[in-house]
This record gives C-alpha cells, structure tokens and sequence, in this order.
C-alpha cells in the first residue's frame, strides 16, 4: 500500500503579520525606554548624545556657519582635564555620562549625577544641564505611549 504525501503551505493572514509587528515593536519600545539606566550594556541605547569631541565636518566655508571662529571660542572655553565629560547620552527615563578617563555613570537621578561633575571646569559648557532641559521639555511622558496607540489589536 502507497502513500501519498502532500505539502500545503498557508500563506500567513493580513492580521497575523499585524499581531506579529505589534509584538516587534513592543519588544524593541522596551529596549528604548529602558535605555540609558544602567552603566553596563544600556547605556548603548539612547535617544540622543552631546559630547565634547571636536566635529570635523564643520568647514569654515560652511555657508550656514555666521560666526566663523566658534570653533576656537568654544575650545578655550574647554580644557584638557582628565575628568572632563566627554559625552552625555539622553534616554527616555535615564541619563549616561561619560568621562575622559572612561568611566561611565548612569543614572535617573540629574541631582546624583551632577554632584559627580564637581566644578565648572569638568562640564564648561553644561551639557549635563542641556540634556537634561531637552530631555524634560522635548521628551514628555505621554510621548512613550504612542507607540501603543499605533499597536494592531487583535481581532479588529
């Protein structure tokens, strides 16, 4: 006695592709809203970053450049401290600072980690206090629950 066997292949459904990117986008919102909270492997995920590194696309013949020795104002301003900030890395709950020595200090608490930047001279140009400005004004909480809004419900 033979058998025959045979193959059929379904085609996923509309809604199933639907389901299947709410679940994506859910997982990859967490990672972004739990960015920037500890000092280990999120501070890898932020929304945005300031630093003090020089940025080499900035041409003097950059017609959008008024003030065409900025550059040199601004380096006098910042010193070759070892404990200067090298960058600052904004996320939705959280902020990271990184120092030249390498060190990184995350943390939700602005107050905390503006006691770790002790004098004027290690953050002359208060990038801690910007980030902090951009993050409350520009990234407000209801913002982090758009993303739900837009998530397929199933059986709709």
């Amino acid at each position: 006695m033979a058998y025959q066997v045979t193959l059929s292949l379904r085609y996923p459904k509309f809604h199933e592709f639907l389901i299947a990117f709410g679940i994506v986008s859910i997982i990859l919102w967490s990672f972004v809203l739990a960015g920037c909270t500890s000092s280990s492997g999120l501070r890898n995920v932020y929304l945005f970053a300031l630093s003090y590194e020089k940025d080499s696309s900035v041409t003097e013949s950059d017609p959008l450049l008024t003030n065409k020795n900025i550059t040199q104002v601004l380096g006098s301003q910042i010193s070759d401290s070892a404990e200067i900030i090298r960058e600052v890395r904004v996320g939705y709950l959280a902020m990271c600072i990184a120092f030249r020595s390498g060190v990184w200090s995350c943390g939700t608490n602005v107050q905390q980690l503006a006691a770790l930047v002790s004098s004027g001279d290690e953050d002359p140009l208060n990038l801690l206090r910007l980030a902090q400005r951009a993050r409350t004004r520009i990234l407000f909480y209801p913002l982090m629950s758009v993303p739900s809004h837009f998530t397929p419900k199933a059986g709709h």
